[in-house]
């Protein structure tokens, strides 16, 4: 859940790096989530409001996280996940915001 980059190893005093195949970063599930969550908002017009008010953040938070200004707090990637889940789930519907009101 939490980005976690994979670099080359060097070898003592060989001086050369050990690469696998891949010669990049692997994607991680933060990684993935953002871009499923940025391909979304990107989709429509307002849907970073709608992200935004799910979680009780700033669109501005929100935009600032899908364009690599800045990451979300770990509870923060948590409420993502819970909404893209949802999104998922929903099938193209907006997950509805949770409400905040106890039940007696």
């Amino acid at each position: 859940m939490y980005p976690i980059r994979i670099h080359a190893v060097k070898q003592k005093g060989a001086g050369k790096s050990i690469r696998g195949e891949y010669s990049g970063t692997m994607p991680t599930e933060y990684e993935r989530l953002l871009a499923e969550l940025r391909e979304w908002c990107a989709a429509q017009y307002g849907r970073q409001k709608i992200v935004a008010d799910y979680l009780g953040v700033t669109r501005q938070m929100v935009s600032n996280w899908i364009n690599g200004q800045r990451q979300p707090n770990a509870n923060d990637v948590l409420r993502l996940e819970q909404f893209v889940k949802r999104r998922r789930a929903g099938a193209g519907r907006q997950p509805s915001k949770k409400s905040s009101r106890k039940t007696q």
